[in-house]
């Protein structure tokens, strides 16, 4: 096309420098969905498909909608008798320049057309493989639907405030277009408020499991929560069950119906904060309320006792409360060796105790008993299948001054 022409403008070869980095992911996600495309179409949707679905939502699925949005505002320049002077496209910025002005209310709507071609893209995208029999597609396109989202009704609103381009500037133009820029705050709102809710509900989510038994799994326990309303161990199942499948904007409602039906029972409380600490970089204050409220209360499973102890160690560790910490994770393996049916995942958690304990005792200069907790880590972890973990626990030792 002739509108294509070789920029000299320092942001224009910002924004296609950071394209090409972006490009490079996504030729290289590519390449990886390429060798594994047989495998990600088939049941069911692991961790490891979402995390690629989720990747190919942004990579993937951004250049052929950048390409939409830029089209949906030449289809308006054209129809209101203009013609492209100049166009850009970088894979996930482009641009289109009419060779001519144009009243306020035609600028208003060649400038929402693009948006509302994103909007349409990613509405597409999801129509089409909604009814996929891969879950796998389908949760791709439920990510790129909230991606479309995400970026024509946050991103890109917030990116034309805070500086001076973007199609915002004119949507929000008060002082040409008052009762159109008044009509896109009241839809926009809508939007971002239906976008909201439906985070909450869980519209973007699939449950993501290792095998199908996981999966017929979760469904029983759904099954199970809904004929028995006033069972707490159904209730804490299938929480339990809808976290682990990676659908937490569903978990995180549940268990907070459930600590409303169960107020005084400190299990609900522990699986909430597990809920709400998925996912995070850091220890949210809910978490930290929840564990609190949990131990000032009767806790049933033992084993949501060892994790209240254990995650209040390691979050007393992480602020330097040496004392409060210790004093969680004694109590959290105390629990955990009297625990009859030893299971896997309480061993796990038995040897992290000691793990950060052994952390503990390091920070306090106390090498004799840091060296007997990280040799107790380190045989639970032996055998375990868990590689990674025994050779952290490991390297952890060598760190120790010799005896």
């Amino acid at each position: 096309m002739g509108c294509f022409q070789l920029s000299t403008n320092p942001i224009e070869l910002l924004f296609y420098g950071l394209s090409l980095l972006q490009a490079f992911r996504g030729v290289q996600l590519g390449q990886i969905l390429w060798r594994e495309w047989g495998e990600f179409k088939l049941e069911p949707l692991t961790p490891r498909k979402a995390w690629l679905g989720e990747q190919a939502a942004f990579f993937l699925a951004i250049p052929p909608s950048v390409a939409v949005h830029e089209l949906f505002h030449a289809l308006p320049i054209w129809a209101f008798g203009g013609r492209i002077a100049r166009c850009g496209y970088g894979f996930y910025w482009g641009f289109v320049q009419a060779d001519r002005f144009f009243l306020a209310e035609e600028q208003w709507f060649i400038s929402l057309a693009g948006t509302l071609g994103s909007l349409l893209f990613g509405l597409t995208l999801w129509l089409v493989l909604r009814r996929h029999r891969s879950s796998s597609l389908r949760y791709f396109g439920l990510r790129s639907l909230r991606m479309q989202l995400y970026f024509s009704l946050i991103f890109y609103p917030l990116f034309s405030a805070f500086t001076f381009i973007g199609d915002w500037r004119i949507i929000y133009n008060f002082e040409r277009t008052p009762q159109l820029s008044g009509l896109a705050v009241v839809l926009h709102g809508v939007g971002l408020a239906l976008m909201w809710y439906g985070q909450r509900q869980g519209w973007f989510d699939l449950p993501q499991a290792e095998s199908a038994a996981q999966l017929a799994q979760l469904r029983q326990t759904e099954a199970a929560a809904a004929a028995r309303p006033r069972d707490l161990a159904s209730q804490l199942q299938h929480v339990k069950a809808l976290r682990q499948a990676g659908l937490l904007s569903q978990a995180q409602r549940e268990g907070q119906k459930l600590i409303r039906a169960f107020p005084d029972v400190g299990d609900g409380y522990v699986e909430l904060a597990l809920v709400q600490l998925t996912n995070q970089a850091h220890f949210p204050r809910a978490v930290l309320e929840h564990l609190q409220q949990a131990l000032a209360r009767p806790i049933g499973q033992p084993d949501y006792l060892v994790i209240a102890h254990l995650l209040l160690g390691q979050h007393n560790l992480n602020l330097e409360r040496a004392e409060k910490a210790l004093n969680h994770l004694s109590y959290a393996i105390e629990t955990a060796q009297n625990i009859p049916d030893q299971s896997e995942a309480n061993r796990m958690r038995l040897a992290q105790a000691y793990y950060l304990r052994a952390m503990v005792h390091r920070r306090q200069n106390e090498m004799a008993p840091a060296r007997r907790d990280i040799d107790k880590a380190i045989e639970l972890a032996r055998g375990s299948g868990r590689d990674e973990l025994h050779e952290h626990f490991q390297t952890f030792k060598q760190s120790l001054p010799p005896a």
